[in-house]
């Protein structure tokens, strides 16, 4: 009943005035704690040699319980660290939603990845998200827009943004989730962008996903609307087009190269 009603109504008409949606999101919480996350560890600390945390951390119910709550099916992550968030998000699956669910993480490491590959609706992606070919393997397993983006890359105003920007405008999140919004001054300025933005209405639920100082931003998206870009990133995807294009013309038929040409000028026409 209640992911009917969610569906029938328009959600957050301004930013946190929805007190219905805002409702929602408590109940999230308490939903994820009573689901399986005993597998979900935080693992290795970003700061300190050699620490490792086998804590669930509490967030990670909020995510498990929004997933479930919204039926979210289609989410795609940046920043996969050991895979806690991933797998907190996956754990809020429903059971029937399993083989319709497509999911796909990204990070430059490569941890805790004979735990993270038992997930079938999991795609493991590693390297630099901004890479173009990178951005090709996480777009690649979705047949439609996305219903979520979590966004937990490095925390400068200038990496959330582009990083959200060139996922977003491919994927149309549904939701978009920021982790550390309170974590420095940067993404206190990050935060106050997408505020201002005209992108959605935004809630700050610090404090209804547990995540202590800090803190967590949920974005509901509204369309149109197109994140900015950095004008370099999108010559260097350009240019890779390019490359792909002259490395396929020794190997490919007059017919395949012709569709190929009109694929990646399509892509770059969507820059």
């Amino acid at each position: 009943m209640l992911k009917a009603d969610l569906k029938s109504k328009t959600i957050a008409p301004a930013n946190g005035e929805d007190v219905e949606f805002v409702a929602l999101l408590a109940k999230c919480r308490d939903v994820g704690a009573e689901l399986d996350l005993a597998h979900c560890v935080y693992g290795h600390a970003h700061s300190g040699a050699g620490s490792f945390s086998s804590d669930v951390e509490p967030y990670y119910a909020f995510l498990a319980g929004f997933v479930r709550l919204l039926a979210l099916t289609h989410v795609a992550e940046l920043g996969t660290h050991y895979g806690g968030s991933i797998q907190g998000l996956l754990a809020g699956l429903e059971p029937e939603s399993d083989r319709a669910a497509h999911f796909a993480t990204v990070d430059v490491t490569r941890l805790n990845r004979e735990q993270l590959e038992t997930h079938a609706a999991l795609t493991l992606v590693q390297g630099d998200s901004l890479a173009a070919n990178v951005v090709m393997q996480m777009c690649e397993p979705f047949d439609r827009h996305i219903d979520l983006l979590y966004v937990d890359t490095i925390h400068s105003y200038a990496q959330t943004l582009e990083n959200t920007a060139v996922y977003a405008n491919r994927l149309k999140p549904r939701f978009i989730l920021f982790d550390d919004i309170h974590l420095n001054p940067e993404m206190e300025r990050f935060w106050s962008f997408v505020k201002t933005s005209g992108a959605g209405a935004t809630y700050d639920v610090t404090d209804i996903a547990n995540r202590g100082a800090a803190g967590f931003g949920l974005l509901v998206c509204r369309y149109p609307f197109t994140w900015p870009e950095s004008s370099a990133r999108v010559r260097k995807l350009k240019r890779f087009g390019f490359a792909v294009r002259l490395r396929a013309s020794s190997v490919l038929s007059y017919e395949q190269k012709a569709r190929l040409r009109n694929l990646v000028g399509q892509a770059t026409r969507d820059l």
